[in-house]
């Protein structure tokens, strides 16, 4: 549930947003996934993670407020706070030493145990503790292992982290000090333009297959935290490039659809699915 527009008026504390989330729950959305933002300029440098405190961005009261907006629909709620890259995007975050290294953590930390103290006085379902942030989490399995343990002597539900398809996915070696095995799913189904049915629901197994093979490895269910398709000409290529402007098809992002949802169906491993993603004003 993503807030869009940056205003007062279209945002998480907009009457436009509760509308939004009415509509989601009429088409039977039973969860939503809240994302409060920060940023960084340079994903090779440290800094302080700021809290975004101005009227139109997702402040405090804007994200208690479709958290308490969401509820009262029925859905429960997971807070996944998210860092915003100038230019770039989290999967680069890397400092370039060790002394860099401690102080990245320790900022990430400080803004991090924010959200979690958050949720838990909202008593929010479930907090993720990270999006996308591979150059972090692979190779620094001490770092994160002290971090969530610190999180849950302030927060009490389950905990998860929400890593980028592929290498970081598999690679990453600590699922274990996690509740759920998060992914965000844009495994492509197909490399061809023109792929048929029955091929792209043979890539959807593949994918499902390569997620169960995770899930047994660590002995936990997977809490898909990203997946979606756009609704243009061969989206099922590259469903995370929401830069890709192809033609418009809605028949291909239906059959996309209908191709991993059939594949995950019935899944004992699968804890639930969060679609990228639902505005908060409908327009849009």
């Amino acid at each position: 549930y993503s807030h869009e527009g940056y205003q007062i008026y279209n945002g998480y504390l907009s009457r436009k947003g509760d509308e939004s989330l009415e509509r989601m729950a009429e088409i039977g959305t039973n969860a939503v996934s809240i994302t409060p933002f920060t940023s960084m300029r340079d994903p090779k440098v440290p800094q302080p993670l700021r809290l975004w405190h101005n009227a139109g961005g997702e402040n405090d009261e804007s994200v208690i407020h479709s958290t308490l907006s969401a509820r009262s629909q029925g859905m429960r709620v997971m807070m996944k706070p998210h860092i915003w890259v100038s230019r770039s995007w989290p999967g680069e975050i890397e400092m370039e030493s060790e002394s860099d290294w401690a102080i990245f953590f320790n900022n990430y930390y400080q803004w991090i145990q924010h959200y979690a103290l958050l949720s838990e006085m909202y008593d929010i379902d479930i907090l993720c503790a990270g999006v996308e942030m591979g150059l972090t989490t692979v190779g620094h399995e001490d770092q994160w292992r002290e971090m969530i343990l610190k999180l849950r002597h302030i927060y009490s539900g389950p905990i998860v982290y929400a890593p980028n398809w592929g290498w970081e996915f598999e690679q990453v070696s600590f699922w274990d000090a996690f509740d759920y095995i998060g992914v965000n799913n844009y495994y492509p189904l197909s490399e061809s333009e023109s792929a048929t049915d029955e091929e792209l629901n043979q890539g959807a197994l593949k994918i499902a297959d390569r997620m169960e093979g995770i899930s047994r490895k660590y002995k936990k269910t997977i809490l898909i935290t990203e997946m979606g398709f756009k609704s243009s000409r061969g989206t099922w290529i590259k469903p995370y490039d929401y830069k890709d402007e192809r033609v418009l098809n809605l028949d291909h992002q239906t059959r996309a659809y209908e191709a991993i949802i059939s594949a995950l169906s019935d899944r004992s491993w699968l804890k639930g699915i969060y679609w990228w993603k639902s505005p908060t004003q409908l327009e849009h």
